[in-house]
Protein backbone atom coordinates (compact mmCIF):
# COMPACT_ATOMS: atom_id res chain seq x y z
CA UNK A 1 0.00 0.00 0.00
CA UNK A 2 1.52 3.36 -0.53
CA UNK A 3 1.90 6.31 1.68
CA UNK A 4 -1.31 8.18 -0.27
CA UNK A 5 -3.66 4.77 -0.13
CA UNK A 6 -2.71 4.92 3.32
CA UNK A 7 -3.21 8.52 4.72
CA UNK A 8 -7.06 7.61 2.95
CA UNK A 9 -7.11 4.05 4.69
CA UNK A 10 -6.29 5.49 7.96
CA UNK A 11 -8.16 8.82 7.96
CA UNK A 12 -5.16 11.09 7.57
CA UNK A 13 -6.28 14.51 7.07
CA UNK A 14 -9.35 17.60 8.08
CA UNK A 15 -12.16 16.39 9.79
CA UNK A 16 -14.82 17.78 11.80
CA UNK A 17 -14.82 17.43 15.56
CA UNK A 18 -18.32 16.49 16.82
CA UNK A 19 -19.18 15.03 13.29
CA UNK A 20 -16.38 12.69 12.89
CA UNK A 21 -16.43 9.27 14.69
CA UNK A 22 -12.61 9.45 15.25
CA UNK A 23 -12.62 12.99 16.44
CA UNK A 24 -15.50 12.97 18.52
CA UNK A 25 -13.11 9.77 20.67
CA UNK A 26 -10.16 11.88 20.95
CA UNK A 27 -12.34 14.81 21.89
CA UNK A 28 -13.71 12.52 24.66
CA UNK A 29 -9.92 11.86 25.72
CA UNK A 30 -9.03 15.49 25.61
CA UNK A 31 -11.99 16.28 27.63
CA UNK A 32 -12.28 13.20 30.66
CA UNK A 33 -8.56 11.55 30.75
CA UNK A 34 -5.42 12.62 33.04
CA UNK A 35 -3.72 15.36 31.72
CA UNK A 36 -0.03 13.97 30.97
CA UNK A 37 1.27 15.36 28.19
CA UNK A 38 0.83 16.52 24.64
CA UNK A 39 0.21 14.38 21.70
CA UNK A 40 2.76 13.47 19.40
CA UNK A 41 1.55 13.04 15.74
CA UNK A 42 3.35 10.30 14.50
CA UNK A 43 3.89 10.06 10.32
CA UNK A 44 2.80 7.25 7.80
CA UNK A 45 5.30 5.00 6.98
CA UNK A 46 4.12 1.96 5.14
CA UNK A 47 1.52 0.46 7.32
CA UNK A 48 2.22 2.11 10.38
CA UNK A 49 2.06 5.56 12.41
CA UNK A 50 5.53 6.50 13.52
CA UNK A 51 6.46 8.50 16.40
CA UNK A 52 9.33 9.62 17.88
CA UNK A 53 10.07 11.41 21.40
CA UNK A 54 12.57 11.54 23.92
CA UNK A 55 14.55 8.67 22.34
CA UNK A 56 11.99 6.70 21.83
CA UNK A 57 10.35 5.39 18.41
CA UNK A 58 6.70 4.23 18.67
CA UNK A 59 5.55 2.38 15.67
CA UNK A 60 1.45 2.41 15.62
CA UNK A 61 -0.06 -0.57 13.30
CA UNK A 62 -2.90 0.34 11.21
CA UNK A 63 -3.97 -3.17 11.39
CA UNK A 64 -5.35 -3.82 14.97
CA UNK A 65 -4.12 -7.47 14.83
CA UNK A 66 -0.39 -6.29 14.82
CA UNK A 67 1.32 -5.21 18.29
CA UNK A 68 3.02 -1.57 19.08
CA UNK A 69 6.40 -1.20 18.80
CA UNK A 70 8.43 0.58 21.59
CA UNK A 71 11.91 1.02 20.25
CA UNK A 72 15.09 2.57 22.27
CA UNK A 73 18.00 4.49 20.98
CA UNK A 74 20.85 2.66 20.02
CA UNK A 75 20.72 -1.37 20.22
CA UNK A 76 18.27 -0.78 23.28
CA UNK A 77 15.42 -3.75 23.51
CA UNK A 78 12.40 -3.66 22.24
CA UNK A 79 9.04 -3.60 23.86
CA UNK A 80 5.81 -4.42 22.80
CA UNK A 81 2.32 -4.42 23.70
CA UNK A 82 -0.98 -5.13 21.88
CA UNK A 83 -4.38 -4.30 21.83
CA UNK A 84 -6.66 -5.59 24.74
CA UNK A 85 -7.79 -9.27 23.95
CA UNK A 86 -11.28 -8.25 24.66
CA UNK A 87 -11.53 -5.75 21.98
CA UNK A 88 -12.79 -6.23 18.11
CA UNK A 89 -12.13 -3.10 16.29
CA UNK A 90 -11.74 -1.80 12.75
CA UNK A 91 -7.95 -0.28 11.11
CA UNK A 92 -6.42 2.35 12.28
CA UNK A 93 -8.13 5.74 11.55
CA UNK A 94 -6.42 9.29 12.96
CA UNK A 95 -7.80 12.26 14.64
CA UNK A 96 -6.36 15.81 14.23
CA UNK A 97 -4.52 15.79 16.78
CA UNK A 98 -2.86 12.16 16.47
CA UNK A 99 -4.22 10.32 17.91
CA UNK A 100 -5.09 6.60 16.57
CA UNK A 101 -8.20 5.34 16.80
CA UNK A 102 -9.82 1.54 16.43
CA UNK A 103 -13.49 1.85 16.16
CA UNK A 104 -15.52 -1.32 17.39
CA UNK A 105 -17.05 -3.30 15.11
CA UNK A 106 -19.16 -4.63 17.30
CA UNK A 107 -21.34 -3.21 20.54
CA UNK A 108 -18.23 -3.79 22.38
CA UNK A 109 -15.24 -1.59 23.23
CA UNK A 110 -13.34 0.94 20.92
CA UNK A 111 -9.69 1.46 21.63
CA UNK A 112 -6.94 4.66 21.05
CA UNK A 113 -3.57 4.91 21.25
CA UNK A 114 -1.45 7.94 22.17
CA UNK A 115 2.14 9.00 22.49
CA UNK A 116 2.45 11.28 24.54
CA UNK A 117 5.77 13.95 24.50
CA UNK A 118 6.39 12.99 28.20
CA UNK A 119 7.44 9.58 26.32
CA UNK A 120 5.14 7.37 27.55
CA UNK A 121 2.59 5.93 25.32
CA UNK A 122 -1.13 5.26 26.28
CA UNK A 123 -3.25 2.56 25.30
CA UNK A 124 -6.85 3.60 26.29
CA UNK A 125 -10.21 1.63 25.81
CA UNK A 126 -13.35 3.37 25.72
CA UNK A 127 -16.18 1.51 26.67
CA UNK A 128 -19.77 2.34 25.36
CA UNK A 129 -22.50 1.24 27.80
CA UNK A 130 -22.78 -0.80 30.93
CA UNK A 131 -22.75 -4.47 28.94
CA UNK A 132 -19.27 -3.68 27.60
CA UNK A 133 -15.92 -5.63 28.70
CA UNK A 134 -14.96 -4.74 32.26
CA UNK A 135 -11.12 -6.56 32.21
CA UNK A 136 -8.83 -5.79 29.11
CA UNK A 137 -5.57 -8.13 28.75
CA UNK A 138 -2.35 -6.83 27.17
CA UNK A 139 0.27 -8.86 26.23
CA UNK A 140 3.92 -8.20 25.66
CA UNK A 141 6.50 -9.71 23.73
CA UNK A 142 9.84 -11.75 23.52
CA UNK A 143 9.49 -13.41 26.77
CA UNK A 144 8.00 -10.45 28.71
CA UNK A 145 6.42 -10.74 32.02
CA UNK A 146 4.70 -8.15 33.50
CA UNK A 147 5.08 -7.47 37.36
CA UNK A 148 2.70 -5.18 39.79
CA UNK A 149 4.73 -3.43 42.42
CA UNK A 150 2.92 -2.04 45.72
CA UNK A 151 2.94 1.14 44.19
CA UNK A 152 0.41 -0.30 42.03
CA UNK A 153 2.79 0.61 39.35
CA UNK A 154 4.02 -2.03 36.66
CA UNK A 155 7.31 -3.48 35.34
CA UNK A 156 7.94 -5.25 32.50
CA UNK A 157 10.45 -7.63 32.84
CA UNK A 158 12.48 -10.50 31.09
CA UNK A 159 13.97 -13.39 32.52
CA UNK A 160 17.01 -15.52 32.01
CA UNK A 161 18.48 -17.68 34.28
CA UNK A 162 19.44 -16.06 37.28
CA UNK A 163 19.18 -12.77 35.58
CA UNK A 164 16.15 -10.58 35.85
CA UNK A 165 15.87 -7.36 33.51
CA UNK A 166 13.13 -4.50 33.86
CA UNK A 167 13.11 -3.34 30.45
CA UNK A 168 9.95 -0.62 30.28
CA UNK A 169 7.27 0.32 33.12
CA UNK A 170 3.93 1.32 33.34
CA UNK A 171 2.26 3.49 35.11
CA UNK A 172 -0.84 2.64 37.82
CA UNK A 173 -3.90 2.30 36.21
CA UNK A 174 -6.68 4.86 36.02
CA UNK A 175 -10.42 5.10 34.47
CA UNK A 176 -13.06 7.83 34.06
CA UNK A 177 -16.47 8.08 33.32
CA UNK A 178 -17.74 10.78 30.70
CA UNK A 179 -18.71 13.20 33.22
CA UNK A 180 -14.89 13.15 34.27
CA UNK A 181 -15.47 10.86 37.38
CA UNK A 182 -13.06 8.31 38.62
CA UNK A 183 -13.70 4.58 38.19
CA UNK A 184 -12.13 2.08 39.83
CA UNK A 185 -10.06 0.17 38.50
CA UNK A 186 -6.65 -1.92 39.18
CA UNK A 187 -4.19 -4.21 37.24
CA UNK A 188 -3.50 -7.92 38.04
CA UNK A 189 -0.95 -10.49 36.23
CA UNK A 190 -2.61 -13.01 34.45
CA UNK A 191 0.77 -16.20 33.42
CA UNK A 192 2.59 -13.44 30.74
CA UNK A 193 -0.40 -10.80 30.14
CA UNK A 194 -1.29 -7.77 32.43
CA UNK A 195 -4.93 -7.22 32.80
CA UNK A 196 -7.00 -4.01 33.68
CA UNK A 197 -10.20 -4.78 35.28
CA UNK A 198 -12.52 -1.65 35.30
CA UNK A 199 -15.34 -1.32 38.36
CA UNK A 200 -18.17 1.00 37.21
CA UNK A 201 -20.83 1.53 39.90
CA UNK A 202 -24.79 2.39 39.40
CA UNK A 203 -23.58 6.10 38.88
CA UNK A 204 -21.03 5.83 36.27
CA UNK A 205 -22.03 7.54 33.14
CA UNK A 206 -20.87 6.35 29.70
CA UNK A 207 -18.82 5.66 27.66
CA UNK A 208 -15.98 4.85 29.92
CA UNK A 209 -12.11 5.58 29.40
CA UNK A 210 -9.13 3.67 30.74
CA UNK A 211 -5.85 3.53 30.37
CA UNK A 212 -2.19 2.08 30.97
CA UNK A 213 0.83 4.16 30.04
CA UNK A 214 4.06 2.35 28.92
CA UNK A 215 7.20 3.91 29.08
CA UNK A 216 10.60 2.33 27.95
CA UNK A 217 12.58 4.01 31.00
CA UNK A 218 15.51 5.90 31.21
CA UNK A 219 18.00 3.22 32.39
CA UNK A 220 18.09 -0.42 31.99
CA UNK A 221 17.56 -2.51 35.71
CA UNK A 222 19.17 -5.62 36.31
CA UNK A 223 18.94 -7.97 38.93
CA UNK A 224 21.06 -10.90 39.90
CA UNK A 225 20.03 -13.32 42.08
CA UNK A 226 21.67 -15.67 44.61
CA UNK A 227 22.73 -17.92 42.26
CA UNK A 228 24.58 -15.25 40.07
CA UNK A 229 26.38 -13.34 42.63
CA UNK A 230 27.51 -16.57 44.04
CA UNK A 231 28.82 -17.94 40.71
CA UNK A 232 31.22 -14.27 40.04
CA UNK A 233 32.09 -14.18 43.52
CA UNK A 234 33.49 -17.85 43.51
CA UNK A 235 34.44 -17.68 40.25
CA UNK A 236 38.72 -18.22 39.56
CA UNK A 237 39.04 -14.85 37.31
CA UNK A 238 40.48 -11.96 38.61
CA UNK A 239 37.75 -9.05 39.62
CA UNK A 240 37.27 -7.15 36.46
CA UNK A 241 37.16 -10.38 34.29
CA UNK A 242 34.56 -11.55 36.24
CA UNK A 243 32.75 -8.26 36.04
CA UNK A 244 33.04 -8.64 31.69
CA UNK A 245 32.71 -12.48 31.75
CA UNK A 246 29.87 -13.16 34.03
CA UNK A 247 27.85 -9.95 35.44
CA UNK A 248 27.80 -8.42 31.96
CA UNK A 249 27.24 -11.64 29.49
CA UNK A 250 24.41 -12.92 31.23
CA UNK A 251 22.44 -10.01 30.50
CA UNK A 252 20.06 -10.90 27.85
CA UNK A 253 20.54 -7.19 26.26
CA UNK A 254 23.56 -6.59 23.38
CA UNK A 255 24.05 -3.31 24.41
CA UNK A 256 24.77 -4.15 27.64
CA UNK A 257 26.84 -6.94 27.04
CA UNK A 258 29.61 -4.62 24.46
CA UNK A 259 29.28 -1.54 26.63
CA UNK A 260 30.83 -3.95 29.80
CA UNK A 261 33.75 -4.03 28.00
CA UNK A 262 34.43 -0.18 28.44
CA UNK A 263 34.10 0.14 31.99
CA UNK A 264 36.51 2.13 34.23
CA UNK A 265 38.54 -0.26 36.67
CA UNK A 266 37.56 2.02 39.48
CA UNK A 267 33.59 0.79 38.51
CA UNK A 268 34.84 -2.38 38.36
CA UNK A 269 36.42 -2.65 41.61
CA UNK A 270 32.75 -1.02 43.22
CA UNK A 271 30.74 -3.32 41.80
CA UNK A 272 33.43 -6.44 42.59
CA UNK A 273 32.76 -5.19 46.43
CA UNK A 274 29.22 -4.74 46.43
CA UNK A 275 28.73 -7.99 44.65
CA UNK A 276 31.19 -9.95 47.53
CA UNK A 277 29.05 -7.87 50.10
CA UNK A 278 25.75 -9.40 48.97
CA UNK A 279 27.80 -13.01 48.92
CA UNK A 280 28.26 -12.31 52.59
CA UNK A 281 25.01 -11.22 53.50
CA UNK A 282 22.98 -13.08 51.36
CA UNK A 283 21.37 -10.66 49.68
CA UNK A 284 21.00 -10.04 45.96
CA UNK A 285 22.73 -7.35 43.42
CA UNK A 286 21.26 -4.58 41.55
CA UNK A 287 22.89 -2.70 38.86
CA UNK A 288 21.28 0.07 36.62
CA UNK A 289 22.85 0.56 33.08
CA UNK A 290 22.11 2.92 30.38
CA UNK A 291 21.00 2.05 27.34
CA UNK A 292 24.84 1.70 25.74
CA UNK A 293 25.36 -0.74 28.66
CA UNK A 294 27.10 1.35 31.02
CA UNK A 295 26.39 0.84 34.68
CA UNK A 296 25.25 4.02 36.43
CA UNK A 297 24.30 2.69 39.86
CA UNK A 298 24.88 -1.04 41.70
CA UNK A 299 23.56 -1.84 45.50
CA UNK A 300 22.67 -4.75 47.41
CA UNK A 301 19.25 -5.59 47.42
CA UNK A 302 17.00 -8.17 49.41
CA UNK A 303 16.66 -10.60 47.14
CA UNK A 304 12.54 -10.44 47.47
CA UNK A 305 12.91 -6.38 45.88
CA UNK A 306 11.44 -5.65 43.10
CA UNK A 307 13.06 -3.44 40.62
CA UNK A 308 12.48 -1.55 37.58
CA UNK A 309 10.69 1.57 39.21
CA UNK A 310 12.74 4.85 38.27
Amino acid sequence: MTAAALCGAVGVGPAHAGEDPTEAVADLIGDVAPDQGQVVKGAVEGDQIVAEVRSTEVSVPVDPDQPIVLDGPGSAPTVTVSLPAEVTVDTAQVADDGTVVYHATDDGASAAVQVLDNGSTRLQTITPDANGPREFTYTFGDGIVPVVHTDRTVSLVRRAGGVEVALGSIEEAWAVDAAGEPVETAYRVDGRALVQVVVPSAETSYPVVADPSVSLGRLIYVKYDKSEVKRTVTSGLNDKLKYQAILCAVVPVPAVQLGCGFVAYDIVSSIAATTKTAYRNGRCVEIDYTYNGLPVSWKTIACSTSIGRG
